[in-house]
């Protein structure tokens, strides 16, 4: 969510800990905790992503020339590696492209391994909508990632 700026990550954490703190001495208690971390985590990248508008932090082109150059002499086991670091980097090319919402339905689905009715709760959305955001995202990244799938006749 944030460009993968490690920097910026670890202050928001500790912006969700004060959150946490100050949520402690409050006397309104939380159905789902997990879900309220994640929903105050996932508005804090949100303001953050708008207050700094992070866009392509991530310099691709650097990061695999270097990965391309070390690999090459290397075994089979280096060609997957390099194939799974091509992949995680397209992926995450991909996934910056998209807007917050759909990010964001999907990483708490396939990293965060979140129930759908959990993202619901979390993104304030129905349980189809969530539904909806997963099989539209789904479908939009492989379209944009078939060149990695084995099986297509993509060249």
């Amino acid at each position: 969510m944030l460009g993968r700026d490690e920097q910026r990550a670890r202050d928001l954490l500790q912006d969700v800990i004060m959150k946490i703190v100050e949520r402690r001495t409050g006397n309104t208690p939380v159905k789902n905790f997990s879900a309220w971390i994640f929903t105050a985590a996932h508005n804090m990248c949100k303001n953050e992503y708008r207050n700094h508008k992070i866009r392509d932090v991530f310099d691709q082109s650097c990061e695999l020339d270097t990965t391309v150059k070390s690999i090459q002499q290397q075994s089979h086991s280096a060609e997957e590696h390099l194939d799974q670091k091509l992949f995680q980097n397209a992926l995450f090319a991909e996934l910056q492209k998209l807007d917050s919402l759909e990010r964001s339905t999907f990483l708490l689905r396939y990293q965060e391994n979140f129930t759908i009715k959990q993202i619901s709760e979390i993104l304030s959305c129905p349980q189809g909508t969530t539904k909806s955001r997963l099989h539209h995202v789904t479908k939009k990244l492989a379209q944009r990632l078939r060149a990695f799938n084995p099986y297509s006749n993509v060249v």
